[in-house]
């Protein structure tokens, strides 16, 4: 099923960052638990964020919707992708992990796991728009394996140290080292998904 910009839509916006804002705002799951790994097993798993937190973090999107996207520079995307169940358009802007400026790929990062909603969403319409520096094209999303999204996570922590530490200490609740270990473990809790250009 491909996605038209002309779809009818609801939106449900949030902004799921890998760096310095990385809370994610997914629909109807108040209660959703943090899996435990790594180095704490018995740290307590963190709620989704209250409802102020959820309005601030929406309001990225309409400086996209109002064509202003492009302040977010080279960081920061917004996804439009389909609703599994209600077939509507829903946008999520996302820190970029990676762009591969030969294939013209994007790369991101599901810092809820596989429980955002935008990436449940694209398990069954992987057809998206990716608007990012005042460009917007059609692409194929997908899931890449845990060794490439390794090779990218660590490719982000050493050039975003800062961004990483609070990757690991808000999302996953626990402090992770810059060292291959910490990338193949977060690799295998948080997907990557590829932005292929169609």
């Amino acid at each position: 099923r491909m996605l038209s910009l002309k779809h009818t839509s609801r939106f449900t916006c949030s902004i799921e960052a890998v760096g310095l804002s990385m809370s994610s705002c997914v629909h109807g799951r108040k209660n959703f638990r943090r899996q435990k790994i790594m180095s704490s097993p018995d740290k307590e798993t963190r709620n989704r964020p209250s409802q102020l937190l959820r309005l601030i973090l929406r309001l990225p999107i309409l400086l996209y919707k109002i064509g202003l996207g492009s302040l977010f520079g080279g960081r920061f995307l917004m996804l439009t992708n389909i609703g599994r169940k209600s077939g509507l358009k829903r946008q999520v802007v996302l820190e970029i992990l990676y762009h591969n400026k030969t294939s013209g790929e994007y790369y991101v990062l599901s810092g809820w796991g596989d429980k955002s909603d935008w990436f449940m969403n694209i398990q069954k319409y992987p057809e998206v728009v990716v608007d990012v520096g005042g460009q917007k094209f059609e692409a194929i999303a997908f899931q890449i394996t845990s060794e490439e999204a390794e090779s990218l996570i660590s490719k982000y922590a050493h050039q975003h140290p800062r961004a990483f530490r609070i990757l690991s200490k808000r999302i996953l609740g626990v402090d992770v080292e810059i060292r291959n270990e910490s990338f193949k473990q977060l690799a295998a809790y948080l997907p990557v998904i590829c932005l292929q250009p169609i």
